[in-house]
């Protein structure tokens, strides 16, 4: 068997040839997750009643140390719109992207390359200088690779950036077939909550009322409201507290509400399911007029309240509300309309808004725009301060998680958070595993594109896999966990040595899509900042 170890800037697909390389070395801070991988790939297949892999560790930091399966999943189209030298894969075929805690049992055949995924947690005390740790795999004999972590004796700032990746509670009622709200509920989402804010995710997507998003969904509501008489409406708070203290108790320190109005372009009221005598009813029909009285009254009674519960629970400030999902210029008249209602009705409440157009900004509708990556440009050339999202768009040379893609095309965002000094980032993806516009599951083992390619691609949909009791990683979220490390890193660096400095490093980084296209630019750049931070200490 060839044995040989990698950093978590590779992606070890089963064409990969092996390397040689025995030995790695790296840098942590205290309590940061350190990843980095074990590539193998067997020379003959194994016999019908082999032992399986054995893998161990021993060394300073083995007990730090858990070791998971790079799991294939299925490549079944390429991206399209992006060239071929900046994609990896062969399609169809399979790419290592789950992160599987049960492997001890599985064989491996020859001519494949697979791969384990190693993580280690370093501890928050006075652990400092190097370490190391060596990786065993038994099998007809024993193969070792070793890792050095020189940990420096400095912890990262708490990350000030609102990062959401849309989370999916209808997905794990209808996955783990749960009701929703229920105790078994809430300890499945406990357990995701928990996984997202030790990934870096700041901010929780809240569905007071189920999300007007992406087509039809099960009902999933965190406020209760019942009509006393009619158009008169009361308002039940306990579910929603019990969701915002849970997430307060996980690290989640932004919370997001859920939209207010429909999707692309803000023509009708949402769904809302309310408590008439004792009665659980669709408050109105699904195309009711956003702007109609019926909606009109209703929010005026229900959005002042929030605004009243949400300052009682002291989260208010670090509230972010919505109107509609991506609004385009031929909404800009529907879009005004529903605005300056909530204008009058609630004049605290800010909008942030996934608005890629700079002239439908310009209108003043729309307090934070969180343009798409694709034209964030056109915002910082006017002095605008963004966020900034992507999804099935952009490809080209744009960063994105698509399972052909290089991993450095996703991490290189950490890097250009900083140096466009991007103000959050957004995702609508964490864990739907649907097919694209209804309530169907999908088998996300086996199906990665929603069953939409060639508008939606594989990896677009979720970084997060259904696990038997709770979720599984994949690798493309610990990347994301990784590339905020970076950012995070970059912000110490600058409090130090002053953001002009830091900035002039990143200097190669000309717009999104115009950055070195290798692994080995983001490797230089933190050994530089790391350089940096260790001479001012």
């Amino acid at each position: 068997m060839n044995i040989w170890i990698a950093d978590s800037l590779a992606r070890i697909l089963p064409e990969t040839k092996p390397a040689s390389t025995k030995s790695i070395k790296l840098c942590g801070n205290r309590n940061q997750v350190i990843s980095f991988q074990v590539g193998f790939r067997p020379r003959v297949d194994p016999t019908p009643n082999q032992q399986p892999n054995k893998v161990s560790f021993s060394g300073n930091l083995s007990k730090y140390c858990s070791v998971r399966l790079c799991q294939l999943v299925p490549l079944k189209n390429q991206s399209t719109g992006t060239p071929l030298s900046l994609t990896e894969g062969t399609v169809p075929g399979f790419v290592p992207d789950p992160l599987i805690e049960e492997f001890h049992d599985k064989q491996f055949s020859s001519g494949q390359s697979r791969s384990y995924w190693i993580t280690v947690r370093l501890p928050n005390r006075a652990m400092k200088g190097k370490v190391s740790v060596s990786i065993e795999i038994d099998k007809d004999k024993t193969y070792t690779v070793d890792a050095t972590i020189n940990v420096l004796p400095f912890t990262l700032p708490p990350l000030q950036l609102p990062i959401t990746h849309w989370f999916y509670s209808d997905a794990i009622a209808d996955w783990y077939g749960v009701e929703p709200f229920s105790a078994a509920y809430w300890q499945l989402v406990h357990k995701y909550l928990k996984n997202m804010a030790d990934h870096n995710q700041t901010a929780i997507y809240t569905p007071l009322f189920t999300p007007p998003t992406d087509g039809e969904k099960k009902t999933m509501q965190l406020v209760d409201v019942h009509e006393t008489d009619s158009g008169q409406y009361t308002f039940g708070w306990s579910k929603l507290r019990k969701w915002i203290a849970l997430a307060k108790k996980c690290g989640f320190t932004y919370f997001e509400m859920s939209h207010l109005f429909s999707q692309w372009g803000a023509k009708y009221a949402i769904k809302i399911i309310v408590d008439r005598n004792g009665r659980k009813k669709l408050f109105c029909p699904l195309d009711a007029p956003a702007t109609g009285s019926v909606y009109h009254n209703f929010l005026q009674q229900f959005l002042p309240e929030l605004v009243k519960f949400l300052k009682k629970e002291r989260v208010f400030k670090n509230s972010i509300f919505h109107c509609s999902d991506e609004p385009e210029m031929s909404h800009l008249e529907q879009y005004s309309k529903v605005r300056q209602m909530i204008r009058q009705i609630s004049p605290e409440i800010k909008i942030s808004e996934t608005l890629s157009n700079y002239d439908f900004f310009s209108q003043g509708h729309v307090d934070n725009p969180i343009p798409n990556i694709m034209t964030v440009s056109n915002f910082i050339s006017k002095d605008v301060k963004t966020w900034v999202y992507y999804c099935c768009v952009p490809r080209f040379e744009f960063p994105n998680r698509f399972l052909d893609y290089p991993l450095f095309r996703l991490r290189i965002l950490g890097l250009q958070l900083f140096r466009f000094q991007l103000k959050g980032f957004l995702h609508w993806g964490c864990n739907y595993w649907y097919k694209h516009g209804t309530t169907e599951l999908i088998d996300p083992y086996l199906d990665n594109d929603g069953l939409n390619w060639p508008s939606w691609f594989a990896g677009d949909t979720f970084v997060l896999y259904p696990g038997k009791n709770g979720p599984v990683d994949s690798i493309r979220w610990e990347v994301y966990r990784e590339l905020l490390d970076d950012y995070r890193l970059l912000c110490l660096a600058s409090r130090i040595a002053g953001q002009q400095k830091i900035m002039s490093l990143l200097k190669d980084i000309k717009a999104p899509d115009k950055f070195p296209q290798n692994a080995d630019y983001i490797r230089r750049i933190r050994a530089k900042i790391i350089d940096i931070i260790c001479k001012h200490k």
